[in-house]
């Protein structure tokens, strides 16, 4: 079987760094792990933040109708209610995705740590 150069190695997609190779690449996947996380919690919080501008929009137009002052109580205590409903809902996302993300990294460093034994041998 002839040997590969080392060029041809590495436009193959072999290893550029031998049996250290996977060790090299554990940090870049898991950065693009951890951006992938942030770059999704952050889409999660515009579309929360959105959803809630419409909900207060909606709360001042139906507060600038009122004609009778005795109705802004209930008004008032409907959106609160609303409003800390939707806070709550979103804090539970945060605290799952915070759980799945963390649990995701310790996988890849669990598969770091098998690997790194089979590359000292």
């Amino acid at each position: 079987m002839p040997q590969k150069s080392k060029a041809e190695s590495v436009a193959s997609g072999a290893d550029a760094f031998g049996p250290l190779g996977g060790l090299f690449m554990a940090v870049p996947r898991m950065q693009a792990t951890a951006a992938s996380m942030i770059l999704k919690q952050q889409k999660e919080i515009f579309e929360f933040l959105s959803h809630r501008c419409e909900r207060d929009l909606e709360f001042i137009e139906r507060l600038g109708k009122v004609d009778d002052a005795s109705k802004v109580p209930g008004l008032w205590s409907k959106f609160v209610q609303g409003a800390s409903q939707d806070y709550a809902d979103e804090a539970r996302k945060c605290v799952d995705v915070g759980s799945r993300s963390a649990a995701e990294m310790v996988e890849q460093i669990k598969d770091i740590q098998t690997d790194t034994p089979k590359m000292a041998a």
